[in-house]
């Protein structure tokens, strides 16, 4: 999604800092978790936004 810019180029980066940091100590998960929930935030309001939409229905002939 990076390649296609269509999340911003830092936020992969972040991503695997997060898992990095747990792999490193376990007493870094909540920050690891933030560093994911940063991360992955947006994705998961783009996702509520496209379910928002209108739906447009189209009449089909002869049904």
């Amino acid at each position: 999604m990076a390649a296609l810019r269509r999340i911003a180029a830092w936020r992969p980066a972040v991503v695997v800092a997060g898992v990095v940091l747990t792999g490193v100590s376990l007493d870094l998960l909540p920050v690891a978790g933030l560093l994911l929930l940063l991360a992955l935030a947006p994705l998961g309001r783009r996702a509520g936004d496209r379910d928002r939409r209108p739906r447009t229905v189209t009449a089909v002939p002869g049904s």
